[in-house]
């Protein structure tokens, strides 16, 4: 009786094992943003100006940046690094004509993003390596997109979860 049950639990796993799940990606998923690629070390960039820098974390700018995508007017570019490895862009930008550009060229390059209320300028790509997001507040105009890679993402919260089990156990 126990083999037979140890068996079909064996079976039952393989099945769900195989079964096809829905890949999780978008068209044109970027690897990084721009020429920089995720995980590329801060020490290895030209012309990275660290302005901000707290335990892990440095916020950077690059001098050389084109302030625009496509259309878009942009107002920062903030490079987020994570143990000097990069992980997330944030851009930042005031006006509605800017968010309109910004959805349009993402829209044309990565596909329509998720948008979870149709009330809200809030969109959401999630892919294999890249998760991107749009937001923008709707008094005031003002806005972000930013980039992130999933990988560091999830190295950043396991990381901060062993930090703080291990403040527990003291």
């Amino acid at each position: 009786m126990r083999t037979s049950c140890i068996v079909f639990a064996v079976l039952i796993c393989c099945v769900v094992w195989f079964l096809p799940t829905p890949a999780i990606s978008f068209q044109n998923e970027p690897k990084g943003f721009r020429d920089i690629e995720w995980a590329s070390n801060i020490s290895g960039l030209a012309g990275m100006s660290v302005f901000f820098s707290q335990r892990d974390i440095k916020l950077c700018s690059r001098k050389a940046d084109k302030m625009a995508i496509g259309d878009a007017v942009l107002d920062k570019i903030v490079y987020v690094f994570y143990k000097d490895q990069l992980t997330g862009i944030i851009i930042s930008f005031h006006s509605l004509s800017t968010f309109q550009a910004l959805k349009g060229t993402l829209f044309e390059q990565y596909g329509e993003g998720e948008q979870s209320d149709p009330l809200k300028e809030k969109y959401f790509w999630a892919g294999e390596t890249t998760i991107i997001r749009l937001d923008l507040t709707p008094v005031s105009y003002e806005g972000t997109l930013s980039f992130r890679s999933r990988a560091l993402l999830i190295q950043q919260q396991i990381d901060e979860q062993e930090k703080a089990g291990a403040k527990g156990n003291l």
